[in-house]
This record gives structure tokens, C-alpha cells and sequence, in this order.
């Protein structure tokens, strides 16, 4: 089973604290990363 984490783009201030949350409910080690950040600006929508 895979989980997904849903954010608030509007409010997302890019502190990275969901990624820390992940690491923190997993017990991950701090060179384990089960989820990534995707950063993209776009103006079209």
C-alpha cells in the first residue's frame, strides 16, 4: 500500500516540515527519504 501526503500549495511556505513529519512518524534515519519535494513555478494555469 502507498500513502501520499496532501498540501495546501496556497500555503506552503517551503520549510520542509512534511518532510521532517514523514521522517519523524517512520523512524527514518536522516540519509532515509521516502518522499520527495517537488518545486515548480507555473504561470499558465
Amino acid at each position: 500500500m502507498r500513502w501520499g501526503t496532501v498540501i495546501n500549495l496556497t500555503r506552503c511556505v517551503g520549510c520542509y516540515a512534511c518532510v521532517v513529519a514523514c521522517k519523524q512518524e517512520n523512524f527514518l534515519p536522516p540519509e532515509i527519504f521516502y518522499n520527495r519535494v517537488l518545486i515548480s513555478e507555473d504561470g499558465g494555469h
